[in-house]
């Protein structure tokens, strides 16, 4: 195997390691960014934990579609022009 390949392979492992560890961050920050919003906005109004709890639904709700979406996409690019994805005659 060439040194080329080899690279190409590091690179393509990477970056995948790189885009799901992206994902998972945002799995995690935007809930709590958005639980910490909803906090903050309980103590100002003095209706806690409403706006709390309505936020993080809300972050965790986000952040899970645009996991499912991002895949959706990906395995669409991923498998143009494969032979499972042709109409049959």
């Amino acid at each position: 195997m060439s040194q080329a390949d080899q690279h190409a392979q590091r690179q393509a492992r990477y970056g995948g390691m790189g885009d799901g560890l992206s994902l998972s961050i945002e799995l995690v920050v935007v809930p709590t960014l958005f639980g910490l919003l909803g906090w903050w906005l309980d103590g100002v109004f003095g209706i806690r934990p409403v706006l709390f709890v309505i936020l993080l639904v809300g972050g965790v709700v986000g952040a899970v579609a645009r996991v499912y979406f991002a895949y959706a996409i990906s395995m669409t690019v991923q498998e143009k022009g494969k032979p499972w994805t042709r109409s049959r005659p």
